[in-house]
């Protein structure tokens, strides 16, 4: 009876520790966020905004997307490049497997 009692007070121990450190770790990851959106963050969406509208102009000899499809056009240019935000090095991304996917 005792063994399983100091089991339960040691595995209680532990998650205690593991929770407290998940705290720490998150107040500490909290600042870094913050300080990404209040600096950073609006910069990101002013050039991401720049890239889409520079996308959406229509290219020599081709007619003026409607506003539908210009809104459509939009959301999934700005879907692209939110998923383009991870790095991905390009030795990687020329493998023949990334490739063939791409077609």
């Amino acid at each position: 009876m005792r063994t399983v009692r100091d089991y339960r007070d040691r595995w209680e121990q532990v998650e205690k520790d593991n929770l407290q450190k998940d705290i720490l770790r998150r107040i500490k990851n909290i600042n870094f966020d913050k300080d990404y959106r209040e600096n950073y963050e609006p910069l990101d969406l002013l050039a991401m905004d720049k890239f889409v509208d520079d996308e959406l102009v229509p290219k020599e000899g081709e007619e003026p997307l409607d506003d539908d499809t210009k809104q459509l056009m939009g959301r999934k240019l700005r879907f692209q490049q939110m998923t383009k935000a991870f790095y991905v090095p390009a030795p990687v991304a020329e493998t023949p497997k990334a490739k063939a996917k791409a077609i």
